[in-house]
């Protein structure tokens, strides 16, 4: 009787194994700059902006980054667009007085006081009232030198809490700018 629960047990402990090694098997990053990947990303989100909203553009810029942890997903989303000197400022401005922006820290209880506005390359980002943190958080940033608006997105069901800053936790989930 002793000697099955022994080779039960080693059992248990093999399979566990061999569970946990096929799980980082399944840790993978994609990246897309197509349009067609973002677009096919706002099939869950009513707040981030079609890219045939930017017309008036000069330039558009987009990119979906998934992140998968064995059975979980995160994406990324992100479109910037370039305008000319007139059209950024209109638009920066509407954006500016929206009042759709978080102005408070968010209390995060093991890691502190999260900023909601901060700078990441050039941009000043803010972060919308209508995210809900942490699992689908949208932030809008503005770049004056370049005159570019940037939207992004992150979504993932199943992420519980961040322990860093906004600006430090974009970067580690796909940020990136055209120069």
């Amino acid at each position: 009787m002793r000697r099955k629960t022994i080779l039960s047990a080693a059992a248990l402990v093999l399979i566990c194994a061999i569970a946990l090694s096929l799980c980082s098997c399944l840790n993978s990053i994609h990246t897309d700059y197509s349009v067609e990947a973002y677009e096919k990303g706002l099939r869950y989100s009513s707040v981030m902006p079609r890219p045939d909203q930017f017309g008036d553009s000069e330039e558009i810029f987009t990119k979906h980054f998934q992140v998968d942890f064995a059975f979980f997903r995160s994406h990324t989303y992100i479109l910037i667009a370039k305008y000319d000197r007139e059209k950024y400022e209109e638009k920066r401005d509407r954006l500016l007085s929206s009042g759709g922006f978080e102005t408070e820290p968010i209390k995060e209880p093991d890691y502190g006081d999260i900023a909601t506005s901060f700078e990441l390359d050039g941009f000043h980002f803010g972060y919308l009232l209508l995210s809900e943190y942490p699992k689908r958080m949208y932030f809008i940033g503005y770049r004056d030198e370049t005159r570019q608006i940037a939207y992004v997105w992150f979504d993932d069901p199943d992420l519980d809490y961040i322990e860093t800053e906004f600006d430090q936790f974009l970067r580690e989930y796909g940020w990136e700018c055209p120069k």
